[in-house]
C-alpha cells in the first residue's frame, strides 16, 4: 500500500492564519517596518524554514520510485543531476535574465498552487487542476508584487538592467487584476464545492486563506509579505508534510528528525550562498544583495519543483 501525503492539516492552517493576521496588524502600527527588521525576517525565515524545506530532496528521492526508475541504485547520480540543474539555471540567469525570470515566475506560481491544492488532485481533471494551480499561485505571488511594486523596481533593475513594467502601469491595473484573480479563485472553489467534491468547511477555510493572503499583500511591505508566505504558508506547510513522509509518522511531527536529515544539504546551500555573495561583492549594495539572493532561491527552486512534481504524481 503506497504512502499518502497528509496535506491540509487544519491546526497548522489555523496557526498560520493567526500568525499572518498578527504580522498584518503589526505592519499597521508601523508600515515602514525598518529595513533592518525586514532583512532580519528574510534571513531568519530563509535559514530556519525556507532552505531546510527543500534540503530533504535527496531523502524524498530515495523514498519514491524515482530512484529505481531514473537513476538506479547510484545515489551519486542524483546529486550530480541536481547540482547540474542548479548550475545550469544559474548560468542562464547570467546569459538571459529576462527568460530566466519568466521561467521562475511560471514555476513559482505552479509550485505554490500545487503545494497548497494538492489535496484536490484526485478530485478534478489534470488540465483543470493545472490551471487552478496557476491561478491560485498567481494570486499569492502577484498581489504583494503589484501593491509594493515600487519596492521591487530597484531589485528588478539590478537583475534585468531595466524595469519591465512601469510603476504607473502597475498602479493602474493592480486593483482590477487583484479582484479578478480573487474572483476566479473563489469561483473555482465554489464550483468544486457545488459538485460535492469539496466540503463546505474546506470551502470556507479556502475563502479565509485567500482573504488573509490578499490582506497580507495589500497591507505589508513587499519583503515582509514575501517571507511570510514563503516561510509560513509554503515552506512550513511543506516541512510538516515532508516530515511525516520521510519519517513514516502520520500521527506526530518529528521536527528534530527532519532537521537532521535536512542539515547536510542546508549547510551546502548556505556555503554556496556565502561564496556567491563574496564572488559578486554584493555586500555594499542592498539591491545587489537582494538580486543575488533572488537568483539563488530561483536556482535551487527549479530542481526542487521538478522533484516535487514527480512526488505529487506518485503519491496522488
Amino acid at each position: 500500500m503506497k504512502q499518502k501525503l497528509a496535506f491540509r492539516n487544519p491546526k497548522i492552517n489555523l496557526l498560520i492564519i493567526g500568525a499572518t493576521i498578527l504580522i498584518i496588524l503589526l505592519s499597521q502600527i508601523n508600515y515602514s517596518v525598518s529595513e533592518t527588521m525586514q532583512y532580519f525576517l528574510l534571513m531568519a525565515g530563509t535559514i530556519a524554514i525556507g532552505i531546510p524545506h527543500g534540503a530533504t530532496d535527496n531523502h524524498i528521492f530515495r523514498k519514491t520510485r524515482l530512484r529505481k526508475t531514473f537513476l538506479g541504485r547510484k545515489k551519486q547520480r542524483f546529486y550530480f543531476i541536481y547540482l547540474f540543474i542548479v548550475a545550469f539555471y544559474t548560468g542562464l540567469w547570467l546569459i538571459s535574465p529576462t527568460i530566466s525570470l519568466v521561467v521562475f515566475l511560471l514555476l513559482s506560481v505552479y509550485h505554490f498552487g500545487q503545494s497548497h491544492l494538492f489535496y484536490l488532485q484526485s478530485k478534478i481533471s489534470p488540465l483543470s487542476r493545472s490551471l487552478f494551480y496557476l491561478v491560485w499561485g498567481s494570486y499569492v505571488l502577484f498581489i504583494p508584487l503589484m501593491f509594493s511594486y515600487n519596492e521591487a523596481i530597484p531589485v528588478l533593475q539590478q537583475i534585468l538592467g531595466y524595469v519591465p513594467v512601469s510603476l504607473e502601469t502597475v498602479e493602474g491595473l493592480r486593483n482590477i487584476v487583484a479582484f479578478a484573480l480573487l474572483g476566479v479563485n473563489l469561483i473555482l472553489f465554489l464550483v468544486i464545492d457545488l459538485k460535492g467534491l469539496l466540503p463546505l468547511r474546506d470551502f470556507l477555510v479556502e475563502t479565509a486563506n485567500l482573504l488573509v493572503l490578499g490582506l497580507l499583500g495589500y497591507f505589508t511591505p513587499l519583503f515582509v509579505a514575501f517571507i511570510t508566505y514563503w516561510a509560513l504558508w509554503h515552506s512550513f506547510n511543506s516541512l510538516v508534510e515532508i516530515s511525516t513522509f520521510i519519517t513514516n509518522r502520520k500521527s506526530s511531527i518529528k521536527f528534530s528528525a527532519f532537521y537532521r536529515k535536512a542539515l547536510p544539504l542546508s549547510l551546502i546551500t548556505f556555503a554556496g550562498i556565502a561564496v556567491l555573495f563574496f564572488v559578486t561583492q554584493s555586500f555594499d549594495s542592498k539591491e545587489q544583495m537582494l538580486a543575488v539572493f533572488f537568483i539563488i532561491i530561483a536556482a535551487i527552486t527549479l530542481p526542487h519543483t521538478i522533484l516535487m512534481e514527480f512526488l505529487y504524481r506518485e503519491k496522488a
